[in-house]
């Protein structure tokens, strides 16, 4: 067979269209056409703008001109977005001897009535500040008919118009939501070492969790574990030569993170059993973390905690539960044979148990999370961890510390059980679309693995249906750690609990017009992994849910629009304005913790503007900024990593910008800033460019 030969195809003419990135409704913007000439004659063109939806109000639909021979022209068309959403523009370029006597060209011989023609989208955003609201219900039914109500979606009068969204989402299986969005969990950026392992841990517990209950999806496995290999390839650039892992990485960190580090060693022992680990990278971990163990047996903290609330008072009593977990975890793999000293193992256990301070709700949780690990691979599941490691005195404490912890848990809000630092009654009229921090539902998701471990999983009932109303609208939680703890918790209890066999046919209905029918949905064990969706067409809406059948079922609502202004700003004061070409935005902490965990900055950009090399602001060590990138699902958008921020004196960054296109009547850009960790701790403020 004869070698390929490249060929270069060239035609005649063609045309190009360029658009900006995106526009608000209501900008105007040149919409830029280049037509080019390749033959030795000029040609008479028309160039047509088609907007068939009344998608855009264009200044001209229709252009005419002479293209000379061996030549290029831009047409430059101001338009204005008037719908939202991804819209398709449609350009088409046709050689023409009707316009030939009006441009001065000379009618063509051949070719008349030749076309290239364009499609491309433009993304139109709504102007103002984006709100979302979700409300999430777990229900469990054994036969017969139930009714429930969903609680009213409304928009506010000062909505931006146009800008509201609703859908209703079902789904037959608990896990669902997140296998069907494995990958994008979560809408917040994830640009550190243990933000990027959001990519690679749920999808051990997703596999887990398909194993477990007998379910062949080999094609969503394969999609599992490839994110899985992704994440872990990227994990290597926050891998120190020592085997330590930080959040920045070798270049940004001058130290390890023993929190991360152990975070890594316990993701990567899972794994092992989908893709392929190097036992070696394990191994170097293992032995940095057990290199600095104290005296007393117990673990300290070296490098950055992921969040505030493992940050407080210099103690160790969260850190060395959840490296004893982690060791647990590397020991029992067999895909790595992972060497470890239980000598010393054994001595972290004891100092762990001394360190127990009941008044600490969350390490006292995580503590009786790590015995009741342990206690559940000594049945047998792991012979290779020594029996005497845990003393029987331990599993005395063990149930003391359960028994405590259940009385500390709240139950103010009917058939729901879950754990907070803060104990404060919530009233039933609390507004539904409130969200529950990330410490909420970390405490909570560990209590449910502790119940499960202890084959207590009947008692995790209202605290799994409590878990199942704080999901997102992506299948995740509020940010990274909490949506792992809790995917593994409802992993774990999923696979253990009886499963009512699913026959169920769902009737949602408009409530105050029965006869305005949203949709009927039958759901059974063929298709309960599948999320059915339904956009609601009519807002307000309160929707009543009819059963018939047995099952467990998810309903998720969820309800998005845009506010003119910025709203219910708490945790920090905002500023953002312009300063010749710069923009200066600057902000104080004003929360109630002692101090932040990681915060995080989203700089959306005006329309036609973009920042000049945000990458140099870097260099400035005023800023203090660990990382900077693109926005996850916007472009346009600037986002700025700090591993905290002050509460005074006020920091300001100067970001350098240069207008790119010429837009009119450009709307105002967000600015936001907030607590990753904690996104109750959370500020937005528009502001707009000259």
């Amino acid at each position: 067979m004869a070698r390929p030969v490249p060929l270069l195809v060239n035609q005649d003419f063609f045309a190009e269209l360029r658009l900006p990135y995106s526009v608000k409704r209501g900008e105007t913007f040149p919409l830029n056409v280049t037509v080019f000439n390749y033959v030795d004659v000029a040609l008479p063109m028309t160039v047509t703008v088609k907007n068939q939806a009344d998608d855009l109000e264009v200044s001209q639909t229709s252009h005419s001109l002479c293209l000379n021979a061996k030549d290029n022209d831009v047409i430059s068309i101001p338009t204005t977005a008037l719908k939202l959403g991804e819209l398709n523009v449609t350009v088409e370029a046709r050689i023409s001897n009707s316009v030939a006597d009006a441009t001065g060209c000379t009618p063509v011989g051949q070719g008349e009535g030749f076309m290239d023609a364009l499609v491309k989208p433009l993304r139109v955003k709504p102007e103002g500040v984006p709100v979302e609201k979700v409300q999430s219900e777990f229900k469990c039914f054994k036969s017969g008919n139930e009714q429930f109500s969903m609680n009213k979606l409304e928009v506010p009068d000062n909505a931006v118009e146009d800008s509201e969204r609703a859908w209703v989402t079902l789904t037959g299986d608990i896990m669902a939501p997140a296998l069907e969005n494995v990958g994008n969990l979560v809408r917040l950026p994830t640009g550190c070492g243990e933000q990027n392992m959001v990519g690679l841990v749920p999808n051990i517990y997703l596999l887990q969790y398909l194993e477990g209950t007998n379910q062949k999806e080999e094609e969503l496995e394969e999609k599992a574990k490839e994110y899985m290999r992704i994440g872990y390839r990227r994990q290597a650039k926050y891998n120190h030569h020592n085997g330590a892992y930080s959040i920045w990485g070798d270049k940004g960190d001058k130290d390890g993170s023993s929190w991360l580090t152990a975070f890594v060693v316990k993701s990567f022992s899972e794994a092992a059993k989908y893709i392929s680990v190097d036992a070696g990278v394990v191994q170097r971990s293992v032995d940095w973390l057990m290199g600095g163990q104290m005296e007393n047996g117990c673990f300290p903290k070296r490098g950055y905690t992921h969040s505030s609330y493992l940050k407080g008072g210099g103690s160790d009593s969260t850190l060395t539960p959840f490296i004893v977990t982690s060791l647990l975890e590397a020991a029992s793999s067999p895909a790595l044979k992972i060497r470890v000293d239980y000598k010393k193992l054994g001595e972290a256990v004891q100092c762990m148990m001394k360190a127990v301070n009941t008044s600490d709700l969350y390490s006292t949780i995580v503590t009786a999370n790590t015995m009741s690990l342990m206690a559940s691979k000594l049945k047998g599941e792991s012979p290779a961890i020594p029996k005497d490691i845990m003393e029987p005195k331990s599993m005395e404490l063990l149930d003391s510390l359960m028994a405590f912890l259940d009385t500390e848990a709240n139950s103010t809000i009917t058939d729901s059980k879950f754990w907070s630092s803060k104990t404060k009654e919530v009233p039933q009229a609390w507004r539904w679309w409130h969200r529950a921090s990330s410490e909420e539902v970390e405490m909570t998701a560990y209590m449910i693995q502790s119940l499960v471990l202890r084959e207590q999983e009947g008692e995790a009932l209202e605290s799994v249906k409590w878990l199942g109303r704080q999901r997102n609208s992506r299948g995740g939680f509020v940010s990274t750690q909490d949506t792992v703890v809790a995917l593994q918790a409802l992993s774990m209890y999923s696979q253990r609990v009886t499963r009512i066999p699913l026959d169920m046919t769902v009737s949602i209905n408009e409530k105050s017009n029965k006869a305005d029918k949203v949709g009927v949905f039958n759901m059974n064990s063929t298709n309960g992994l599948l999320l059915q969706n339904q956009d609601l067409s009519l807002l307000p809406a309160e929707l009543e849910v009819e059963t018939k059948g047995s099952g467990c079922a998810m309903f998720q609502t969820v309800l998005r629009y845009n506010l003119p202004e910025a709203t219910e700003n708490r945790g920090f004061d905002l500023e953002a304005s312009q300063e010749g070409e710069d923009l200066v935005v600057c902000a104080t902490y004003t929360g109630s913790s002692q101090t932040t965990g990681m915060v995080v900055m989203e700089v959306e950009m005006v329309s036609g503007w973009e920042a000049v090399y945000p990458e140099s602001l870097l260099n400035d060590v005023s800023y203090e900024i660990q990382r900077v990138e693109k926005g996850k699902e916007d472009e346009d958008t600037v986002v700025l990593y700090f591993d905290s921020w002050p509460k005074s004196p006020e920091r300001c960054i100067n970001i350098q910008l240069k207008q790119v296109t010429k837009i009119t009547e450009a709307k105002p850009a967000v600015v936001t800033i907030y607590d990753y960790y904690n996104t109750s701790d959370k500020a937005s403020e528009l502001y707009s460019l000259k």
